[in-house]
């Protein structure tokens, strides 16, 4: 191999070229897919970018949201204790709990109820606060029947 000296007749250094994703090429349709619907997974993401002819890795991907400053935040909570209404009535709730009997409590085992509940992790912006959602309504959750005694 030929030293670059003898090839060129200079010992410059060469301009450094840096890198370029090609996903950044495709930042205003990843950006944009998860504006719309922050819940999704890294998976979900992935599958949907192949969906729309960008052809990418997890990892490719999980680099590109780092370097937009977009991480994958857990700090999804539920909105309504912040309720006025919500906080008087757990209040009311706390002060009766000193008037139960623990001997007449009945404890149910919730293992395999299937909830749906909404999802606690989401993609956002790094410094972006945590978002609030309405609690999953027990009305309108999937739980076994349980035969009367």
């Amino acid at each position: 191999m030929v030293p670059a000296v003898e090839r060129t007749g200079s010992v410059a250094v060469k301009p450094a070229r840096g890198s370029r994703s090609k996903l950044d090429e495709h930042a205003v349709t990843l950006l944009a897919l998860i504006a719309e619907q922050p819940d999704l997974t890294l998976d979900e993401v992935h599958a949907l970018a192949g969906e729309k002819g960008i052809a990418t890795s997890r990892s490719a991907l999980w680099r590109f949201f780092g370097r937009h400053a977009i991480s994958f935040k857990k700090s999804l909570r539920a909105s309504e204790p912040d309720r006025p209404d919500v906080a008087r009535r757990r209040a009311q709730w706390k002060k009766y709990q000193k008037r139960l009997d623990p001997a007449r409590l009945v404890f149910i085992d919730e293992t395999w109820a299937k909830t749906n509940m909404t999802r606690t992790r989401a993609l956002r912006p790094r410094k972006a606060p945590g978002g609030d959602v309405p609690a999953w309504p027990l009305a309108h959750a999937h739980l076994p029947r349980c035969a009367s005694p």
